[in-house]
């Protein structure tokens, strides 16, 4: 059994048996598909326009490079920081027309547009 508090705490029942009574609160995780466009050297990587991944509710930057890594391995290193839920430094996310950075950090909502990218480019 797993136990979540107020605070967004995670504990395992099953190591500390009776600590949840009376203060955990369960959480009920809706879990969305999202088709995340990919541009540039991304596109060129995966050989795919989009990739889908699945992800919770008010999933943030952390999660949505983790679900990405999680299907397409082949994007972390030149995409994604090695060991890391970051992206290297010439990548962007771009949420609903808004460039956020590594280190920044969204909160996606139903409808949002989301799409992984490097924002600038040379020619």
């Amino acid at each position: 059994m797993t136990c979540f508090f107020t605070d967004g705490t995670i504990l395992n029942h099953e190591m500390k048996p009776g600590i949840c009574s009376g203060i955990a609160l369960v959480k009920d995780t809706t879990m969305t598909m999202w088709k995340i466009p990919m541009y540039g050297l991304p596109r060129e990587i995966t050989e795919l326009r989009e990739v889908e991944v699945e992800l919770s509710d008010n999933a943030g930057m952390a999660d949505v490079i983790a679900a990405l890594k999680k299907k397409v391995p082949s994007l972390e290193g030149p995409v994604i920081r090695p060991g890391e839920n970051r992206l290297m430094d010439n990548y962007k996310f771009n949420v609903n027309g808004r460039f956020y950075f590594d280190g920044q950090d969204f909160t996606l909502q139903p409808g949002d547009r989301i799409a992984l990218l490097v924002p600038m480019t040379g020619g």
